[in-house]
């Protein structure tokens, strides 16, 4: 069987041939995130230059996971800008990362936390940080709570 060839086999004896060999972009440089699962899950980390969706019921931990991809990208001299759109990232949480005492909420530092108030703001800071002053790593968190800025969801 070549690289890339995955054979499956569905009830008794019906086998069905899975090409992967284009499942993986090659020529994408990757970030691993330093979350071991995540990585593995990922293929290694994250592709630069994509857009990721991480999506889960509410309280299982995709908050805690991201802010731990950002502290392993800040301490590899990445900059972050973190979207708080819910504002679940208190002080004590960012303490526990040990990203408290680098966290601003001015634009260009390394590591922003940015909570829009409305969509227009949201929209502008994210056209500043992912155009005019482009950033290693952009969180939104969540994108629940952009769509109820925007009204297209309820509570």
């Amino acid at each position: 069987m070549a690289r890339g060839d995955r054979s499956r086999t569905k009830g008794r004896g019906d086998s069905k041939t899975l090409d992967t060999s284009t499942m993986f972009r090659l020529d994408v440089e990757i970030e691993p995130t330093g979350v071991l699962p995540l990585d593995i899950v990922l293929g290694g980390g994250v592709p630069k230059g994509d857009m990721m969706e991480i999506a889960s019921p509410s309280g299982v931990g995709k908050t805690t996971m991201l802010l731990a991809v950002t502290r392993s990208l800040r301490h590899k001299g990445k900059r972050v800008a973190y979207f708080d759109v819910e504002r679940g990232v208190k002080r004590p949480i960012l303490e526990n990362f040990g990203l408290a005492d680098e966290a601003s909420m001015e634009l260009g530092d390394d590591f922003v936390l940015l909570s829009p108030e409305t969509y227009d703001d949201l929209e502008l800071l994210f056209e500043e940080v992912v155009v005019k002053d482009p950033y290693d790593l952009v969180v939104v968190d969540s994108i629940t709570s952009v769509l109820l800025f925007q009204g297209q969801i309820q509570e």
